[in-house]
């Protein structure tokens, strides 16, 4: 009886305590790739369970060239975004992060993608 008691209280705790923190850790497996002139796309897979901090509500993903930066954001059962309105022949730094009600969690390394050449 004891046992069950204590494993609730650490339940407990445990769930207020990730209430207050975001992610710890980046999405994973990022890949990017140019598919045109004016389109790059960027795939991740979760981040992994035991460093969540609460419900991923979802992902940001930061990205720029070497005058503008931008961000866009998706809900949290999409793993990927194809960004438009590029500039062709054009390098492209791009980071992923998720989000928790508490705010951002850690930022992705960089990952670099150029759009392909032409219109």
């Amino acid at each position: 009886m004891r046992e069950a008691s204590y494993k609730l209280l650490e339940s407990a705790v445990d769930s207020l305590l990730t209430s207050f923190l975001v992610p710890d850790r980046p999405p994973s497996d990022i890949t990017v790739s140019g598919l045109s002139s004016k389109v790059i796309k960027i795939i991740w897979g979760p981040v992994p369970q035991d460093f969540t901090n609460g419900e991923i509500l979802g992902y940001r993903v930061l990205y720029n060239d070497t005058s503008v930066a931008k961000n866009t954001s998706v809900s949290s059962n999409q793993t990927s975004v194809e960004i438009h309105g590029l500039k062709p022949n054009t390098s492209y730094n791009f980071l992923v992060l998720a989000f928790t009600a508490k705010g951002d969690g850690v930022k992705s390394a960089a990952y670099l993608a150029k759009t392909l050449s032409g219109m």
